[in-house]
């Protein structure tokens, strides 16, 4: 006896007995058919998936589950009884596999008559190697196959060629969830029903009957495919195919047939799509084979609008064009505004989308400076690759940061060099005190200036004062700093670039020669500018370096007898006594370079000593965790008395609170800065994020190496190095 008659015979059996018994037993639970239902009936495991999912079972009886090729995948429960949540997870692919797939069925129990059989609800499983996209499912969104009717070649004047688009509609087939208010426009379209997608050919299952030919001058634009908000990640899939007459390789080539999408049919973005070309297609045949796309829109338009276009005429074929939700891939901005084409560099005065060429004629860590016959122009780019005499093709945004300053590519443009070593010749406007003061107050357009001055360097600040004028300070940007270090105090000959002006009293410049105007006078620079020692007394050096010294030899002293100095060579030890008092002690510690028995240079150092503990020193560590994954102008921390404020400083740049720290950023002339306060402070140890340093970062007290600040103050303000880092969270020992 089948299972399904005697499903019969026993509900006809129950429906007997229900009508001779009125009252309720134990036994009606017998009487019930098992029955079980699962979803949903396919799990599809990928990279972008979680490598965990979950089936909701509605049952009326006991089930037991019956895995089928699935070794791979984990099931728990294996078993149990009514409504239940099933967990799957699956294993790592084995190298070599794209795809493998399972079932997981249901064997049902009766509580009388035992196994029931299987349940009618099955679910697939399937897993998905690493760079493998799933197939879309779904209803389409946009389909058409082009076969509503089959093409016949009796058109033309003599009545034996194939029907142009605008004259057979047989071809407008379409289907799917978008197409209430879908258009079209087309050039240089004919619809085809020989070659089909159907052929021995074929390597997917094509439609046949129609398909399109990309004949000269084509284009085909499916317009207005109604889109709905949530429709972001999507799926595009056609038939491809290529024939050109007389070639002996007709393997498709994806370079030469373009698939654009647009969300108002004017402004339009290229997207790639993957159509793998076998060894056996290079051949004089053409071969059909199904080409996808996946991408996913940045913001989602009400309508989509999908072009194609072949670069040669009457060789592509096109057929079932299908538009699919799916997992999402290539990010797509439909905001995209084309470039204004073969622009010379003269003539970009606004912001937008630009493509031109030029000369690079000058170049610093930060930016570079191209040009043209027709004018000259910044790209920021923070670590290029860039060289004096590269001829590049350049396209991309065009911004301009403020008023004051003038147009500027970013790194994000694309940049195509097309040749090197290119010769360029300068002709600076000399610039007096006087042409320098009227800089800031004319519209900023990037020439080629020189100017005379005296340079100093300040950290990543690099100014150079002009002699007479009554405002201006050249300010020399982007460079590395280290290239210039021995003019440091020097008078100067700056030639390069202005760019803009800043704070109303500095011209900017990005320059290509800076030399001295005369003879450089002999420097010197300390490190550290502050050293803060142990109540119990220690030993520390200061590294002094010498610039344009020769004949020149160092002496040191301290103003305060609490600290003994010794010269060696170019360092200066200095060593501090014991201080049994609590208060701390303080002193200045003078370096000065000496030549001929006098003076030339000089630079300080800050000297702290603590004093005796007073037995109440605490230790605090405040954590930096749980951020938003914002950039805040402050973010404060707090424990006990101790305070800890990030704060924005010069940068442009807010720091950001991540999950597990604090970004701290640092560039040239640009800083955040952390203020550490709330009680008298003699240490703090920075825990780091990762393999992040805190080079360069430095503190306005105290001595600070190693990632660790020691000295003894109320407030220490922390400012940034030159890169970012990252921390995680500070100890602090304090006195109350």
């Amino acid at each position: 006896m089948s299972k399904h008659l005697f499903r019969i015979l026993f509900g006809t059996l129950c429906l007997v007995s229900a009508s001779v018994f009125t009252g309720c037993s134990d036994d009606d639970e017998k009487s019930v058919v098992p029955e079980l239902t699962a979803s949903p009936e396919t799990l599809t495991f990928s990279e972008e998936t979680e490598t965990v999912q979950t089936i909701s079972v509605k049952a009326n009886c006991e089930w037991t589950v019956v895995k089928t090729d699935l070794d791979w995948a984990t099931v728990e429960p294996m078993s149990g009884k009514g409504n239940a949540t099933i967990t799957v997870s699956v294993s790592e692919m084995a190298s070599g596999l794209s795809e493998r797939s399972g079932k997981i069925a249901f064997s049902l129990i009766h509580p009388e008559f035992g196994k029931w059989g299987e349940a009618e609800s099955t679910v697939t499983v399937k897993q998905y190697a690493s760079g493998v996209t799933p197939p879309p499912t779904g209803d389409p969104i946009y389909a058409n196959n082009f076969d509503k009717e089959q093409a016949t070649q009796t058109y033309g004047s003599e009545g034996k060629s194939w029907p142009y688009l605008d004259q057979f509609e047989g071809w407008k087939n379409e289907s799917g969830t978008g197409i209430s208010a879908v258009t079209y426009s087309f050039n240089g379209m004919s619809v085809r029903a020989n070659s089909p997608s159907n052929n021995n050919y074929s390597k997917y299952e094509g439609s046949g009957v129609n398909n399109l030919l990309f004949g000269s001058n084509n284009e085909f634009v499916i317009g207005k495919i109604t889109l709905d908000a949530a429709q972001k990640n999507l799926c595009l899939t056609f038939g491809s195919y290529l024939s050109e007459y007389g070639a002996s390789d007709n393997a498709f080539d994806a370079s030469k047939f373009h698939v654009s999408l647009s969300k108002d049919g004017d402004n339009w973005v290229e997207i790639t799509y993957d159509r793998p070309v076998a060894d056996d297609e290079h051949s004089q045949y053409g071969t059909w084979a199904l080409a996808t796309a996946n991408f996913t829109l940045k913001e989602v338009p009400a309508e989509l609008y999908i072009k194609f276009n072949a670069d040669i005429a009457s060789s592509y074929r096109m057929d079932d064009v299908t538009l699919l939700e799916g997992v999402g891939g290539q990010e797509v901005d439909l905001n995209y505004v084309a470039p204004t084409t073969g622009a010379k560099i003269g003539e970009i005065k606004t912001a937008g989308k630009y493509k031109t060429a030029g000369t690079v004629v000058a170049r610093g860590k930060l930016a570079y400076i191209i040009a043209d016959e027709t004018g000259a122009m910044m790209v920021y780019h923070n670590g290029n690759e860039r060289a004096v005499g590269d001829k590049i093709s350049i396209e991309g945004e065009v911004t301009i940061y403020n008023e004051a300053s003038t147009p500027q590519f970013s790194e994000d443009a694309v940049v195509t060099v097309e040749s090197t070593g290119n010769a360029w010749t300068y002709n600076p406007t000399v610039c007096d005190a006087s042409a320098m003061d009227q800089l800031l107050s004319v519209d900023p357009v990037c020439t080629e200036i020189q100017f005379t001055g005296t340079l100093s360097i300040d950290g990543n600040y690099v100014n150079v004062a002009i002699d007479g004028a009554s405002k201006a300070i050249g300010s020399v940007k982007y460079i590395d700093n280290t290239t210039i270090s021995d003019l440091d105090g020097a008078v100067v000959v700056v030639k390069g670039y202005f760019v803009g002006t800043s704070s109303g009293k500095y011209v900017n410049v990005l320059p290509y020669s800076i030399e001295a105007a005369g003879e450089v006078p002999p420097s010197i620079t300390v490190n550290p500018t502050s050293l803060t020692f142990a109540a119990a007394g220690e030993a520390k050096t200061v590294t002094v370096t010498k610039k344009n010294a020769d004949d020149c030899t160092i002496e040191a002293s301290a103003d305060n007898e609490q600290f003994t100095v010794e010269v060696s060579g170019d360092q200066v030890n200095v060593t501090a006594k014991e201080n049994t008092a609590e208060d701390a002690i303080s002193g200045t510690l003078t370096v000065k370079l000496m030549k001929a028995g006098e003076a030339v240079a000089t630079a300080t150092v800050k000297l702290t000593q603590s004093g005796v503990s007073s037995g109440n020193e605490q230790t605090v560590t405040l954590s930096f965790a749980g951020g938003d994954a914002q950039n805040h102008d402050e973010i404060p921390f707090s424990e006990g008395v101790i305070s800890a404020v990030f704060a924005k400083g010069s940068h442009n740049t807010a720091p950001r609170w991540d999950a597990d720290c604090v970004r701290f950023y640092g560039t040239s002339g640009q800083k955040n800065i952390l203020t550490v306060s709330g009680a008298t402070i003699t240490k703090v140890v920075f825990n780091l994020n990762g393999s992040y340093t805190m080079e360069g970062m430095t503190a306005d007290s105290g001595s600070f190496s190693d990632n660790v600040w020691t000295g003894s103050s109320s407030s220490v303000v922390f400012t940034a190095g030159d890169k970012q880092t990252r921390i995680d969270g500070i100890t602090v020992t304090y006195a109350e």
